[in-house]
C-alpha cells in the first residue's frame, strides 16, 4: 500500500508539474524523504512537502507526524494499524539565496536540513548537473517544479493558503494511521491543493 502511494505521489506530482520551466524568483516545489523521528537514519520513509520562496531564500516545510513519535505506545499502536494523535507541522527555515550562510534548524531536529550547502542547493533555481535530486545527511529531496503563481495568487498568498490547508487538515483529519491517513496521504493532498491554486 505504502509503495503504491509513493509511486502515485511522485507520479501525480511530476505529471501535474510537467512542462513547468524554472522561473527565477518564483516558488520551488519539493518532496523530501527523511527518516522517521527516532527511526534509523538509513531508512527515509517519512515524506514532507516543501515550498521554497526563491526570492527570499526561505524554505517552508509541511509534514504530518505522530504527536508522541518516540513513545513506545505510539509505535505499538501504529504497527497494529491503529490511529494515533497526529500533528501537522509547518516550519520555516530562513536562508539566503546569496553567499551568506543560512540559519539551519537546531541540531536536535532529526530531520533537519543537514548543512548550509544542502539548503543552498535546495534553494537554487537550477541544478548544475541538470538533476532534480538533492541528497543530504538526513534525507533525499526531489525537486518537482519551479513556477511563478498565476492569476491573483502571489508567492506569499500561495504559501499562506498551503498553511491554511494544513490547519484545516489538522482539524478535520488529525488522527494519523499508517493505512488511511499517513504523511503520504497528507503530502499527496497538499500537492493536489497546490497544483489547483498555482
Amino acid at each position: 500500500m505504502r509503495i503504491s502511494l509513493v509511486v502515485a505521489l511522485l507520479g501525480a506530482s511530476v505529471a501535474g508539474c510537467a512542462g513547468l520551466s524554472s522561473s527565477p524568483l518564483g516558488l520551488g516545489l519539493y518532496l523530501r524523504f527523511s527518516p522517521l523521528i527516532g527511526g534509523p537514519r538509513f531508512a527515509p520513509v517519512h515524506v514532507e512537502v516543501m515550498l521554497a520562496d526563491e526570492s527570499t531564500g526561505t524554505l517552508h516545510r509541511f509534514d504530518f507526524v505522530p504527536a508522541d513519535a518516540t513513545d513506545p505506545t505510539t509505535l505499538a499502536m501504529l504497527l497494529t494499524l491503529r490511529s494515533v494523535p497526529g500533528i501537522l507541522r509547518y516550519r520555516v527555515v530562513e536562508g539566503s539565496s546569496s553567499s551568506a550562510l543560512p540559519v539551519v534548524a537546531d541540531d536536535n531536529d532529526e530531520d533537519a536540513i543537514s548543512s548550509p550547502g544542502e539548503l543552498r542547493t535546495i534553494l537554487a533555481t537550477t541544478s548544475k548537473d541538470g538533476g532534480n535530486i538533492i541528497r543530504g545527511k538526513n534525507g533525499i529531496t526531489f525537486r518537482l517544479a519551479s513556477f511563478e503563481p498565476s492569476g491573483d495568487s502571489s508567492t506569499g498568498t500561495l504559501i499562506s493558503e498551503a498553511e491554511n490547508f494544513t490547519k484545516q487538515y489538522q482539524l478535520n483529519r488529525g488522527k494519523l494511521n499508517l493505512l488511511t491517513n499517513s504523511c503520504f496521504t497528507y503530502a499527496y493532498e497538499l500537492l493536489q491543493f497546490i497544483d489547483k491554486r498555482r
